[in-house]
């Protein structure tokens, strides 16, 4: 149903031209009209806004039902136009207007109907991100892991945590929540705990896996990207595990830990497929002439220049390569990859380091077939993976010795020797 606000007491010719259901109603009567459910769109044919003309166009803001204004261009003065706009009358039509009311009516009702169902769509989202969000802090609640979200692009504000991040910081984040991330690190200036809040936006670069030190405490911290604009980090207390040197200070695995992961992880798809891993490769990995040596003093720190590093290299954890510190500049890589797959990830890493100009990469690999290896006792699993990868680490030793003589890197195979590969 049309409502149409007419100050004349005959039929205004308006309703003779639409198809659509009509209702007349004088300006005095028209907060009465609005009552009916059944409303689609309002339309003013006045010289005049009475105080109840006024107060019907709140109620149909507020209703979202769509008002037209019918205006004459020779008696409309601007100020009467730029009131109905801020009445939030966003439609005009003119007398001199000769296009079909009915079609036009259409185009109004149409694109309301659109914004109806996107605003009801966006809500639908909210709500859906609010219960995900909720679900998501119980169950890393459960898993004593700390939840952080900051949403909104550049400075995001934290909207959402859980109660063991505040356990985890001995911090009640309360007050800080709608706070943005600057003002955070502001108010923590020159306190250790400001590295926690030090977050790298995901979108610009995955920052991966971090640790910090907080305390007597080392915090495991990983960041992700929320597709509204924000991020999402997750924190662990992994103080047992740097204590017990499964993990180094940089935050990568150490050589015992690695070994005991891919042990673990061969084990698995032997005893669940029996079918043993066709290769098994270990790098050698070096960033020569790193300019971290000649940079801020941030990077004169081997542990900092090694956490940078690794961020910018192992960005992507779904390589199925586990990386291990080896020295200033130098990682040992291992995995069950093919040559193939080795050159392949070879080049991603080049390509990381020319992007971020800090230096150029020097890798050796040494790839093994496992098909004749006995590896199927699962007690000896772990001793006999010891000792290919120490006899590996040697030949990726001599090929990264190669790569740092010639150009490109080198790969080197049972049947094959060593090759060498471009790494662009």
């Amino acid at each position: 149903m049309i409502v149409l606000c007419s100050e004349s007491n005959r039929t205004d010719p308006i309703s003779q031209r639409l198809d659509y259901q009509c209702l007349q109603v004088q300006p005095d009567a028209i907060l009465g009209a609005l009552s009916s459910d059944r409303i689609q769109a309002v339309i003013l044919h006045l010289s005049g806004l009475a105080d109840t003309v006024v107060e019907a166009l709140e109620s149909c803001r507020l209703l979202q039902i769509p008002v037209i204004a019918y205006l004459d261009s020779h008696e409309i003065s601007i100020h009467q136009v730029a009131r109905l706009a801020a009445l939030g009358v966003t439609n005009f039509r003119f007398k001199e207007d000769s296009t079909d009311w009915n079609s036009y009516i259409f185009q109004i009702l149409d694109k309301q109907r659109r914004l109806g169902i996107l605003e009801s769509t966006h809500q639908f989202l909210e709500t859906l991100h609010l219960r995900e969000i909720e679900r998501t802090r119980e169950i890393l609640d459960q898993l004593q892991m700390g939840l952080m979200v900051l949403e909104g692009e550049e400075d995001g504000q934290l909207t959402h945590f859980n109660h063991r991040l505040e356990i985890l910081l001995n911090r009640d984040l309360s007050p800080w929540q709608g706070w943005t991330l600057s003002q955070i690190q502001k108010t923590l200036e020159g306190k250790e705990e400001r590295a926690v809040w030090n977050l790298t936006d995901p979108w610009e670069r995955p920052s991966g896996t971090e640790l910090l030190p907080l305390g007597a405490s080392w915090i495991m911290r990983s960041i992700f990207a929320l597709s509204s604009h924000g991020m999402v980090a997750v924190f662990r207390d992994v103080s047992f595990e740097v204590e017990s040197g499964r993990l180094d200070p940089s935050g990568l695995p150490s050589l015992d830990e690695a070994i005991r992961m891919l042990s673990r992880q061969i084990g698995w798809t032997i005893r669940h497929t029996g079918i043993p891993f066709r290769h098994f490769a270990v790098a050698h990995l070096r960033v020569a002439h790193s300019q971290f040596r000649s940079k801020a003093t941030d990077f004169a720190d081997p542990v900092n220049r090694i956490r940078t590093l690794a961020g910018i290299l192992f960005s992507e954890r779904g390589d199925a390569i586990i990386p291990i510190r080896a020295g200033q500049d130098d990682f040992l890589l291992m995995g069950a990859q093919s040559p193939d797959r080795c050159k392949r990830r070879s080049r991603i890493y080049a390509a990381s380091l020319a992007e971020a100009k800090v230096g150029t990469l020097q890798i050796g690999w040494s790839v093994r077939s496992l098909d004749q290896r006995p590896l199927r006792n699962g007690f000896q699993l772990e001793a006999e993976l010891k000792r290919i990868l120490e006899e590996q680490a040697r030949v990726a030793e001599e090929a990264l010795q190669r790569s740092a003589k010639q150009s490109g890197g080198f790969l080197y195979t049972d049947d094959g020797g060593y090759e060498q590969f471009a790494l662009s």
